[in-house]
């Protein structure tokens, strides 16, 4: 019964909606000024005034510096097709998912389903109401927030039913996607001024199934068939698709084929000192290189296509992002892997528990993962090797989203995200499925909204009246040659007081999911108010307030384990590394970030410079640039802090970066030359960027031989037991991660490091084993990764794992009781003497298991 009302309950809810949505739409016509309907909703012939063509999305325009944020009637055009394909996407996640997670679906398909609903339809659905303009990033933006949001929500209000908040989620989605879809119609239907078309068609407010002909004497009432309206809007998208775009396809046709021929030519076992790059066919390194010669062919034509710059980007991210998940056989990165463990205990407990770790203390991103997975059936484990590429994507449409709010040149906004995708070596390199590769995309969002909602006011107001402003803007303007060109900005996606909801939604979900991201949200917010003051004060106050009141609620666990002030120099190398021992080639991995670095900072200063000269006083982008180093400044953040800050700044880096190669107003026919400078610079950041992101992959490939030792131990392990590595590992995955702990890894010990292990290490091993954790069980885990991390690091030669494990399996005081090929699990034995009586632990001893 249960399931037949899951079907027949949407399908009741369409239908009644639908019947709600035309009685409304021609009550909605009849007032608003459309053509005077009878009884039976046909329109009654009438003479009314066309708005001129000169008028029409352009009267809205402003001079240039304006503050006011116009609309590009192009763009707008092409606009609509990815709108509808959008809102039609949420709706059919809005039926479906519901459907196959009541029926039991496959795991595939209610993941792909959950999937969609989660990241597209509260967006789809919101924005409309609040009378905002759908783009992708913000779509995005919104969903993912009020999706964490409500996640949490099941925790504050201990009613964890992921089932049914599912249920509750589409019904609500579904029903204002039907609503705001009747009320988008009847306006487009709906001109301000008309005047008589005579000969043409006009767009009937009954729907695409009749069509209006004005043939001067009277107005006709055409049938027209749905297919008629999908063949013409069909031949009309085929007709704006420009001619000269031809190379450009071909271009990409042949990247993505090269691409998907490499992959079959890889070899994983010849990774080494480069990692990745060293296992993969040259046909990967050509794909790449005409995908970066076709955009940079393709973005300084005189005439470009958004579609086809979206398809080089989207191409772009599946290459960098998407060649890992289809060539490895799980998540790497290990320290990924302590994520899921949240993920699962959350899922199994249905609450957060703050006095295990910090991450029960921002559990929002973890919450929904759980919320996910609990109505997928599927482990965080199973879908985190794809998560870099569902955050490059969610990346690339917030900074494009961000970046509208201080230009509206089509060319500049996908120079600086492709820009932006290159120099970006921070995320895949430091996150897999994280809640600060979340909180960043969102963080795009509020900014993006802070840049382009803001409240009208005069241009006096942007620069205040102090005497630092006044005379920097002196200085600017003996620098600047004289008024810069005409940039349009596109039209605000959002009202202010919608602005102000939705800034404030996706600024709590940063707030209760990442520690750092909320800090220097806040930052840049108040530098925007410092800069521009079109910001309330308030604003970054109440964000301010918000992020105490977290704090407050997180400091019993923050005042007993950390510190908020942390100074010190950055740093993430592992302890231990060797250059001069370390495989031939790694030093270039190790070298590349910084290279990256310095060639998006030395493009964003010559662009700098270009837009100065040209009039441009880039006052806005120049403070969010240097917002995140602060914060660095005064707490590591592990070491990181400083990535974190150079991660933020780049999407204003990159538009700097993208400025470098715009047009110049006196250099007439230097497309060549913009064409060769930009296909020699992304070569050069695609080539440092793959050497940070892919080197190091020989130590951090996870197998799944060492996953399931890992999982094993932890799932086998008694209760209060310790586990030693070889070196850092794929630890705390499942649910019962609290009851184990974990110790120093053995690599990370000086006596341990700089020779061959093997027999000679048994005694000392076994001295250290006495000493921790008297009277609780110990483990050790060893890899075959492991041993290509030391090597790759220059800390034991190739070879000493396995000599160890072999050396172990001989020991008396070790006893392995779990074997893979690759890995293998020790139990450390303790004699008689050693364990204390009377401990209240019971003990069972483990038996070998070899799968």
């Amino acid at each position: 019964m249960r399931r037949v009302i899951l079907i027949v309950l949407p399908l009741g809810i369409a239908s009644g909606v639908r019947r709600l949505r035309s009685r409304w739409a021609l009550a909605r016509a009849r007032s608003a000024g459309s053509p005077e309907l009878n009884d039976n909703g046909l329109a009654l012939p009438t003479r009314v005034k066309h708005r001129p063509s000169h008028a029409s999305a352009t009267d809205d325009a402003v001079a240039p510096g304006s503050p006011t944020a116009v609309a590009d009637p192009a763009a707008q055009a092409v606009e609509h097709p990815a709108r509808g394909i959008l809102i039609a996407v949420a709706v059919a996640a809005c039926v479906s998912a519901p459907l196959l997670v009541g029926l039991d679906a496959p795991a595939g398909l209610r993941f792909g389903t959950m999937l969609a609903l989660f990241c597209l339809a509260p967006g789809a659905a919101l924005i409309p109401l609040l009378r905002g303009r759908t783009e992708l990033g913000l779509v995005f933006g919104v969903s993912l927030g009020a999706t964490v949001v409500l996640a949490q929500s099941m925790l504050w209000l201990d009613a964890w039913e992921p089932r049914l908040f599912l249920y509750g989620l589409s019904l609500v989605c579904l029903v204002s996607l039907l609503a705001a879809g009747r009320v988008r119609a009847v306006r487009e239907s709906v001109p301000a001024e008309r005047e008589p078309l005579v000969g043409r068609a006009q767009r009937s407010p009954l729907g695409d199934g009749v069509a209006i002909v004005d043939e001067g004497p009277g107005i006709k009432l055409l049938p027209q068939t749905r297919s008629a309206t999908l063949v013409t809007r069909a031949r009309s998208t085929v007709a704006r698709i420009p001619r000269v775009a031809a190379l450009p396809v071909v271009l990409l046709t042949a990247a993505m084929v090269t691409w998907a021929i490499s992959l079959t030519a890889a070899h994983l076992n010849r990774m080494a000192g480069l990692g990745l790059l060293d296992a993969l066919s040259p046909t990967y390194f050509v794909a790449l290189g005409l995908l970066l010669i076709g955009f940079s062919a393709t973005v300084t034509r005189t005439e470009v296509d958004s579609r086809l710059l979206a398809l080089y980007t989207l191409c772009l991210l599946l290459l960098l992002y998407g060649t890992i998940p289809l060539l490895y056989e799980e998540p790497r990165f290990t320290w990924s892997y302590k994520h899921f463990g949240v993920v699962e205990l959350i899922s199994a407990t249905g609450e957060a528990h703050p006095t295990f770790d910090i991450y029960n203390n921002w559990p929002a991103f973890f919450a929904a993962n759980a919320w996910l997975g609990s109505a997928t059936g599927l482990r965080p484990v199973a879908y985190a090797a794809g998560s870099q590429l569902f955050f490059g994507l969610a990346n690339a449409a917030g900074v494009l989203f961000a970046l509208r709010g201080l230009t509206g040149d089509k060319k500049l906004l996908w120079t600086a995200t492709f820009l932006f995708l290159l120099g970006n070596w921070v995320q895949p390199t430091e996150e897999d499925l994280a809640p600060q590769a979340f909180a960043f995309v969102l963080s795009l969002i509020v900014l993006g909204i802070c840049l382009r909602c803001r409240r009208a006011c005069p241009d006096s107001a942007a620069r205040p009246n102090q005497p630092l402003f006044a005379r920097l803007d002196g200085l600017l303007s003996k620098v600047a040659r004289g008024t810069p060109p005409y940039d349009p900005l596109p039209a605000a996606p959002l009202g202010a007081r919608a602005g102000l909801l939705i800034g404030g939604l996706c600024f709590l979900a940063i707030v209760i999911s990442h520690q750092l991201t909320p800090i220097m949200v806040i930052i840049s917010v108040s530098a925007l108010w410092v800069v521009t003051r079109r910001l309330p004060l308030w604003i970054p106050a109440a964000m301010i307030a918000m992020e105490a009141w977290w704090l407050a609620l997180a400091w019993p666990f923050l005042a007993k384990h950390f510190s908020l002030f942390s100074p010190g120099l950055p740093g993430a190398a592992p302890r231990g590394r060797e250059l001069h021992a370390a495989l031939p080639g790694a030093f270039l991995s190790f070298y590349a970030p910084a290279v990256v670095v310095a060639l998006v900072a030395l493009l964003a200063l010559i662009g700098a410079v270009r837009r100065l000269r040209a009039g441009y006083r880039d006052l806005v982008p120049a403070c969010l640039v240097v917002a995140g180093p602060p914060v660095a400044a005064v707490q590591t953040y592990g070491g990181i802090a400083l990535y974190r800050a150079f991660l933020f700044a780049l999407p204003w880096l990159a538009f700097f970066g993208a400025a470098a190669f715009q047009k110049g107003r006196s250099r007439a026919g230097s497309g060549r030359a913009r064409f060769l400078l930009l296909g020699a610079v992304t070569l050069a950041l695609a080539a440092s960027l793959l050497i940070a992101v892919f080197g190091q992959d020989l130590g951090n490939r996870v197998t799944t031989d060492e996953v399931r030792a890992e999982m094993w131990v932890e799932q086998h392990a008694p209760l209060a037991s310790s586990i030693v590595h070889g070196d850092e590992g794929p630890t705390f995955l499942t649910r019962r991660y609290p009851s184990v702990g974990l110790e120093d890894a053995l690599l990370g010990r000086e006596e341990f490091r700089g020779h061959l292990l093997g027999s000679g290490d048994v005694p000392r091993l076994e001295s250290l084993f006495k000493g921790l954790r008297p009277g609780f069980d110990l483990f050790l885990v060893l890899s075959r990764r492991q041993d290509d991390y030391a090597r790759l690091n220059g800390m034991v030669p190739a070879g000493s794992i396995p000599r160890l494990v072999q050396a172990l399996d001989g020991a008396t005081a070790f006893r392995l009781v779990y074997r893979r090929p690759t890995a293998w699990v020790f139990e450390y034995i303790r004699r008689p003497e050693t364990r204390p009586t009377g401990s209240g632990i019971a003990v069972t001893p483990c038996r070998l298991n070899c799968e």
